[in-house]
């Protein structure tokens, strides 16, 4: 059995929006329900295969019908008081009950147990996982070995490669070449130069960046790709800390990195009301040179494309530093396989698993994916848009997407939702931070 693992990738709406004035009501499209009678042969067959047989024998209860004879009476009460009566059939009537009653108390009791233990702060969690979701170790495969530090950090528990990740994105603002053509400006790859370029987009009547915190997993993106060089920049340790308890978000350089992302705020990098514009409505303006850009994944890319075919667009990193060569890009485990450590077709499972790892299979899931492999020397011809970030990997200068080794997923929940209620003025940083840092404690 092959188990596939992906990164979280968010729910595409089918149409674009129009920013919306009103960051906090949706309006969602009316569902056309279908009419009843499309469920009537199903009904019918449900009635006559279910419903009629039940509704006979429960006749027949009251009758003396022997099964075999047409002619038969209706005798009431009879049957029931002639079992009650009988020591067999009450002894079988108990049997059957205790088992039924014993089963479903035992089974839900153990359930709700294993389910609490694999999901509590016990010691004993991780035990009960390697028990109940056991992964065969693949270190032993030709490419375990070969992995970058920043894959083997997703891709091992205590140094033993348990998930086959063939692809990679990255987060990084997202050009329109032929916008920013028009308007006379290049990429910033400084602090500095980052915010002077958002200042020049603006006085030229196309911002920056759009952004759609309308769709709250967006938040986090213009995070993300500061925290990599804002937190992890001067501490590559930085995860391993904080799952030793010797970090905090509160008492880190991510209060620095959301700084960062309110004054890229304040100083006119993103279109106006960014809590009222989503996904789609954000591809629409980066595609059509309505903004210069858009701080996006990779994956974007190819929806931008899709929206202006004539259109050309390069990832570059976003700056957070004002030393060019200090500069990390998030680039996350975009996908992968891991065996069940109890396949019964172990042997056709490495087989495929090996096949994915492979140059040739690589080349042809990341060609599909958009993405980039996540081994070096794989011959896969990178596509123009993406050389900065497979130049960044290349170099070791990727961190993974943070959430990626959080211990639960309430951390990242509540860093969203606090992300837009900071945008609206609900909440502060220190109050976001402090929440991720309870959650966090909280344990998985």
């Amino acid at each position: 059995m092959i188990l596939a693992q992906h990164e979280h990738l968010p729910d595409h709406d089918d149409h674009d929006r129009a920013p919306d004035a009103n960051p906090v009501v949706r309006v969602r499209r009316a569902r056309t329900t279908p009419p009843w009678w499309f469920a009537l042969p199903a009904l019918l067959l449900f009635a006559f295969v279910v419903l009629v047989p039940s509704a006979r024998g429960v006749h027949y209860a009251f009758t003396d019908w022997d099964g075999l004879d047409p002619d038969f009476s209706f005798v009431g009460l009879d049957n029931f008081s002639t079992m009650l009566r009988d020591a067999d059939a009450m002894q079988a009537i108990g049997h059957t009950l205790l088992i039924a009653v014993s089963i479903t108390v035992i089974q839900n009791a153990l359930g709700l147990l294993l389910a609490l233990g694999v999901n509590s702060a016990l010691k004993s969690r991780n035990v009960l996982r390697v028990f109940l979701f056991a992964l065969r170790d693949l270190s032993d495969q030709p490419w375990a070995g070969r992995m970058p530090d920043a894959i083997k950090s997703v891709a091992q528990y205590e140094g033993k490669t348990y998930n086959a990740i063939f692809g990679q994105n990255g987060i990084g603002a997202v050009y329109n070449q032929q916008a920013m053509a028009k308007a006379g400006l290049t990429p910033p790859d400084t602090w500095t130069k980052l915010l002077a370029f958002c200042r020049a987009a603006e006085a030229k009547g196309t911002p920056a960046f759009a952004l759609g915190n309308q769709d709250n997993w967006v938040t986090q993106l213009v995070l993300y790709a500061l925290v990599a060089t804002t937190v992890h920049g001067d501490d590559r340790d930085f995860d391993r800390k904080m799952q030793a308890g010797q970090a905090t978000f509160a008492e880190s350089p991510w209060t620095d990195a959301l700084d960062k992302y309110l004054t890229m705020e304040r100083t006119g990098c993103f279109q106006k009301n960014p809590l009222g514009t989503n996904y789609e409505a954000s591809q629409a303006l980066a595609a059509s040179g309505k903004t210069l850009g858009i701080v996006q994944g990779n994956w974007v890319i190819a929806l931008l494309k899709q929206k202006n075919p004539k259109g050309t667009f390069t990832l570059k990193a976003l700056p957070a530093t004002d030393d060019p060569a200090a500069t990390l890009i998030p680039a996350a485990a975009g996908a992968g396989y891991g065996v069940n450590a109890k396949a019964k077709n172990e042997e056709l499972a490495l087989k495929f698993v090996d096949f994915v790892m492979s140059p040739e299979g690589m080349k042809l899931f990341v060609t599909k994916q958009g993405g980039l492999p996540s081994l070096p020397d794989t011959g896969y011809a990178v596509d123009p848009s993406l050389a900065e970030l497979s130049t960044f990997i290349g170099a070791d200068r990727t961190v993974p997407f943070m959430d990626q080794l959080w211990p639960n997923a309430r951390v990242q929940q509540t860093m969203l939702s606090g992300l837009q209620e900071i945008f609206s003025g609900q909440s502060t940083p220190g109050e976001l931070l402090a929440d991720m840092d309870a959650d966090y404690k909280a344990g998985s």
